[in-house]
């Protein structure tokens, strides 16, 4: 089966993504407690700074988490706050992640890749059917289930109204959204 790659054309995302001037979806993710947190309760203070990522368990994702605890209270300190979204692919693992680097911002489990598709930043299925096909040797005719949607790495920064005011969105995983551009927007908020 030809991959994109192997046509010249690059992989698709799922759906129209979300840009600047846009409302975000309204959402609501289990925490690393299984506590269901609204996007609507994250922006009551002001204005959010959400990071989605491809999980705990990419090297490139965990390095961007520990860039933004850096960055916390800066955000904090211009009444703004932090969520990450990431899928959890074993049990447990972005709360051990919270809790061994004492992460004091959510970490959302979109074990659906629900969000990330209302938000156009996954793969299409066919693009996803092309990868599973390349590295799986048994062709029993077993697509993908929609919940192996990866999120592209994304960074928003949401004013207080929903209303999105920054957008990264980096289809190579190995390139983090970039924090400095987002903690800039934060301060125009």
């Amino acid at each position: 089966m030809a991959t994109a790659s192997d046509t010249g054309n690059p992989p698709r995302p799922l759906a129209p993504r979300l840009r600047v001037g846009d409302g975000i979806p309204v959402f609501s993710l289990p925490n690393t407690s299984g506590v269901s947190v609204s996007s609507t309760v994250l922006l009551e203070p002001g204005p959010l700074i959400i990071t989605f990522y491809r999980g705990i368990w990419c090297p490139y994702c965990r390095s961007d988490l520990m860039a933004l605890m850096n960055a916390t209270f800066e955000v904090q300190s211009r009444g703004g706050s932090l969520a990450a979204i990431a899928r959890e692919t074993a049990p447990n693992s972005n709360r051990r992640f919270q809790q061994q680097h004492r992460v004091d911002f959510p970490i959302l489990n979109d074990a659906t890749a629900a969000v990330a598709r209302s938000f156009g930043i996954g793969w299409t299925e066919a693009y996803l059917q092309s990868l599973y096909d390349q590295f799986v040797a048994d062709r029993t005719g077993d697509s993908p289930e929609p919940s192996w949607i990866e999120p592209m790495q994304a960074r928003y920064v949401v004013a207080r109204d929903g209303t999105i005011a920054y957008v990264d969105i980096n289809t190579d995983y190995r390139v983090a959204p970039e924090l400095a551009a987002a903690m800039a927007a934060l301060r125009r908020l």
